[in-house]
């Protein structure tokens, strides 16, 4: 289970590994994980509310690109299921 913080909920959602979008490994020990927020929403699994008080504009996991049909992988990374 991951319970990541979703800018588009304002909260932080509990989600199961049924969510998983994207595996990705940077070449460090722990793994990029992305997930799919009920709302929709691709957010980072380690995703963390912003500080209190600040304005902080955050940009969602929606910047790592759609994995097409029949396309290319980068090296370490794993795309998981076809759920939307």
């Amino acid at each position: 289970m991951f319970a990541p913080y979703c800018p588009t909920c304002r909260n932080r959602m509990l989600l199961g590994t049924r969510r998983i979008v994207r595996i990705a490994w940077g070449g460090t020990a722990d793994p990029c994980v992305v997930l799919r927020c009920f709302c929709g929403t691709l957010v980072h699994a380690d995703e963390q509310p912003p500080a209190a008080g600040s304005e902080q504009a955050h940009q969602p996991a929606a910047e790592v690109p759609e994995q097409q049909p029949g396309g290319t992988r980068e090296p370490g990374q794993v795309d998981v299921g076809g759920h939307r």
